[in-house]
């Protein structure tokens, strides 16, 4: 009897679930460790309807899994959406939201394969590597909801002096930026040098893994998280000053006298992020809440094809 298997990995995804109809017998597969081998066994000829969760997958066998990402709709809040999904070197940058903002690439900034959160790529950075973004009433805060989100993943934590991302005016006190200070942790700073969050070291980011970041606004609630956990939270009405200038990816502003020193300003040194988000007019998280599990505003589909060439229709959970 010829038997194909379906075998992928995927870590941090859990249980694969298969069922398979074959000469009027039901085939039940499972398996729930996510750093393992998920898979599932089908014998002859069948009609197959289930669910995977998993975003890579290769066969054993005559069977093939292919997978086909369509582009869905993200919210009318949703200002700058970027996401990795590419291939190895390259130095095209998309925004996904429906602002469609233009993105230029400065240093060598490249999507690169060796470690991504979701799928085949994430954005790597290195000293002087940063993305600009032209200015845009998207990324003017005042006193609105806000929250702006992203993965990062540090090679070396050692050097906390970093940037995320900045949209604050060199030698002023106008604007805001997301950096990882030594002296406060992960930070939002605005207006110059005003510390929107109590100093702490315990805000660090452990190196060579992936972390989700947000920073949120209701009204005169700001929020801090890692992972889906609130880091600090506070109390204050200030309105962010706006500035006519460039935002920054992958680049943070230092401080001078109660300005911002953008032309001294932090890099994000040796790593990674992916699905970089900002919206305007919302607070997506005021409590704690599990992080993204999948790329925003993307639906990955996903078929079967028997060594006869049948396809069947995959559901990614």
């Amino acid at each position: 009897m010829n038997k194909d298997y379906v075998k992928g990995l995927k870590q941090g995804l859990g249980f694969l679930t298969i069922l398979g109809l074959a000469f009027g017998l039901v085939y039940a597969v499972g398996f729930h460790n996510p750093n393992e081998i998920l898979g599932g066994m089908f014998i002859g000829n069948y009609s197959f309807n289930g669910t995977v969760n998993l975003s890579s997958a290769e066969v054993v066998g005559n069977s093939k899994i292919s997978f086909v990402d369509t582009l869905g709709s993200v919210d009318s809040y949703t200002k700058l959406l970027i996401h990795s999904r590419t291939t190895n070197g390259s130095t095209t940058f998309t925004d996904s939201s429906s602002s469609g903002h233009t993105l230029i690439a400065n240093g060598g900034i490249t999507h690169e394969n060796f470690t991504s959160k979701f799928n085949s790529s994430s954005i790597n950075f290195d000293t002087n590597d940063y993305l600009t973004v032209a200015d845009s009433s998207d990324f003017t805060l005042g006193t609105n909801d806000f929250t702006i989100d992203f993965w990062v993943y540090i090679i070396d934590n050692s050097d906390t002096g970093q940037g995320f991302i900045s949209h604050a005016q060199d030698s002023s006190s106008s604007g805001w930026t997301f950096v990882w200070n030594g002296p406060d942790g992960i930070n939002f700073f605005i207006n110059g040098n005003n510390i929107v969050f109590p100093s702490t070291l315990s805000r660090n980011l452990t190196q060579d893994e992936w972390s989700h970041l947000a920073i949120s606004r209701l009204g005169n609630d700001w929020y801090l998280f890692k992972n889906g956990v609130i880091q600090s939270s506070v109390i204050d009405s200030t309105s962010v000053s706006d500035y006519s200038g460039t935002l920054k990816i992958g680049r943070g502003s230092s401080f001078s006298g109660g300005l911002f020193a953008g032309s001294s300003g932090y890099y994000l040194e040796d790593g990674y992020m992916d699905e970089i988000r900002i919206s305007n007019g919302i607070a997506r998280w005021t409590s704690n809440f599990i992080p993204p599990t999948s790329p925003y505003g993307i639906t990955q589909l996903a078929k079967l094809e028997d060594k006869n060439g049948n396809q069947y229709n995959l559901t990614l959970s």
